[in-house]
């Protein structure tokens, strides 16, 4: 089981003081890669379980679309025995976002179409570059952990991390930080919801994280077959 994380922070990118890269080491012994993007570190530590070789994390497509994976493929995508299902759900997505017919920005209903052909459990990172968005999510039955947090910050100072209309909620705050794991003491978390994805534009007009859109699952996807 790998462990993924990300860290968008508009205040103090890449210095926040969360130290991810430690937290998730035990998740993965196999690998651990950091990539920074912008405001955003990606963090993953892969255990290999599938493939001939150890696919590092975090992965980078041809198009600089990042993706961290934490799951495993045991139908739906064609996969060589020796191949890694990182690489092959990293291409599912690129093709289906590649594909996606007017504005990608409108069509993000691809990635819940492109993923509800895998057989199997996951939670996910996912940056598209072309757009600046950020998707990320858990397999409907959420059989991956995902978690969205946020520092915990005193009512009597002042901080840049707190939006007082949204109270505690870390999904809407201009800190984002994503993890396999509670990041540790003095945090504010939330198990990411399983009923769809979630899209965030990091590229906006200063530099505010935007409310996430969820993208709701097929609803084929959603049933289950009676034995």
């Amino acid at each position: 089981m790998c462990g993924i994380g990300l860290v968008f922070d508009r205040f103090h990118p890449r210095s926040c003081g969360i130290d991810l890269k430690a937290t998730l080491k035990r998740r993965g012994p196999d690998f651990q890669g950091e990539v920074f993007q912008g405001d955003s570190t990606f963090v993953a530590s892969v255990l290999h379980i599938q493939g001939k070789e150890v696919c590092k994390q975090p992965y980078i497509s041809d198009s600089d679309d990042i993706l961290l994976w934490n799951g495993e493929v045991f139908q739906g995508v064609p996969l060589d025995p020796e191949q890694s299902d990182t690489g092959a759900v990293a291409h599912l997505l690129e093709k289906a976002l590649g594909e996606a017919i007017g504005s990608v920005e409108g069509n993000f209903s691809v990635v819940t179409l492109a993923l509800s052909v895998i057989e199997g459990p996951y939670a996910f990172i996912y940056y598209h570059a072309s757009s600046g968005s950020l998707i990320y999510g858990r397999d409907p039955f959420g059989r991956r952990s995902l978690v969205a947090a946020r520092p915990v910050v005193s009512a009597d100072l002042n901080s840049n991390y707190i939006d007082e209309e949204e109270d505690d909620d870390p999904f809407y705050t201009d800190m984002l930080i994503l993890s396999s794991v509670n990041p540790g003491e003095g945090f504010v978390c939330k198990e990411v919801p399983v009923g769809g994805i979630f899209v965030t534009e990091l590229h906006v007009r200063g530099g505010t994280v935007r409310k996430h859109i969820e993208v709701p699952w097929p609803e084929t996807r959603l049933k289950l077959e009676r034995l």
